[in-house]
């Protein structure tokens, strides 16, 4: 999962790259809004899914940073609604 630095998350198929290199592809977002963050789901090469791992997506059209979280990402102030 990638932590993306946009506010429009209605991404897929973009490239991810690394040092101008294309290591992978968004396979679909999603609005981390309790988390406060943008996510992706993704691909990437081999090596490059250390978390921490700096990444760029190419959205819309402009490489983005990102980068490779270690897990699920928290609700810290526990605001999802619980069933």
């Amino acid at each position: 999962m990638l932590d993306v630095d946009v506010t429009d998350t209605d991404l897929g198929g973009e490239g991810i790259f690394s040092s101008n290199r294309r290591v992978g592809v968004v396979t679909t977002t999603g609005d981390g809004r309790t988390a406060g963050r943008s996510l992706a789901w993704a691909y990437v090469d081999p090596g490059l899914d250390a978390p921490g791992t700096g990444l760029e997506v190419l959205a819309p059209g402009t490489p983005t940073p990102a980068r490779v979280l270690d897990g699920p990402v928290p609700d810290p102030d526990a605001v999802r609604p619980r069933r």
